[in-house]
């Protein structure tokens, strides 16, 4: 229910980070709602195991996306990080400096 709010809230944001996919190199495989009604469990297998975007195209219809739940939870996260002017700058920044750690270290760092 929370999430659903957040989705709402930030909608005009998702095509953002749908365009980014692509520069990512994020694998997007593209159906007709026909296409995807007759593969609709494997569709749904294919998108939850990682980095897989499944755009569904209904005619007379903006096209839908299916993508695994944590990826868009990520996608939100990255998105809500990045409208702040300030959290903004400081990831500049730390780019620029090199001032960052990697995911690991920063676990440890943490004690998680």
């Amino acid at each position: 229910m929370v999430l659903s709010r957040v989705i709402c809230g930030r909608l005009r944001r998702v095509d953002n980070a749908y365009e980014i996919t692509y520069y990512m190199g994020v694998d997007v495989k593209i159906y007709s709602a026909s296409e995807a009604r007759q593969n609709l469990y494997g569709l749904i297998r294919s998108a939850s195991t990682g980095l897989r975007v499944i755009e569904i195209n209904l005619r007379g219809s903006e096209p839908v996306v299916m993508i695994n739940k944590a990826e868009m939870e990520s996608w939100l996260e990255t998105l809500d990080l990045l409208s702040g002017k300030e959290e903004l700058e400081i990831v500049r920044k730390s780019m620029v400096d090199r001032n960052y750690i990697s995911h690991g270290d920063l676990r440890k760092k943490l004690g998680v």
